[in-house]
């Protein structure tokens, strides 16, 4: 059986990866206030698109976005801490796996919980 030598990660790699999740929350956030502050301003809170109303569509879309690249992340993270250690280039290669997959776990959980209270609530609240 012959083993197989993974090289080490880089290390702009690296830092991309474990600020994968959190950067990609950030993202869907500013896509829920944009959409929600869009909807406001131009008085399309009621509008629909396709039969359903615009809002709640286009933050399902979104989030729907952003839960498939983060879905990617957690994967090879996640196949990555499943990998024999390599020793080389990197000081605590198990730590930044971790911290990538634990970062990317925090923020798909974030993802759903800021994209559920956008989905059912109304657009502009209560009287404006």
């Amino acid at each position: 059986m012959t083993t197989r030598i993974i090289p080490p990660p880089r290390h702009a790699a690296t830092v991309f990866a474990g600020a994968a999740g959190l950067v990609l929350w950030a993202l869907h956030f500013t896509a829920i206030y944009a959409i929600t502050a869009f909807a406001c301003e131009r008085g399309r809170e009621d509008a629909l698109l396709f039969g359903l109303p615009w809002v709640p569509v286009m933050i399902g879309l979104a989030t729907l976005a952003i839960l498939l690249p983060l879905a990617l992340v957690l994967r090879f993270t996640l196949r990555g801490l499943g990998r024999p250690v390599v020793e080389g280039g990197e000081t605590e290669p198990r730590f930044t796996l971790w911290f990538t997959a634990a970062t990317s776990f925090y923020a798909v959980a974030a993802v759903l919980l800021q994209a559920a209270p956008a989905m059912v609530l109304p657009a502009c609240g209560v009287g404006y």
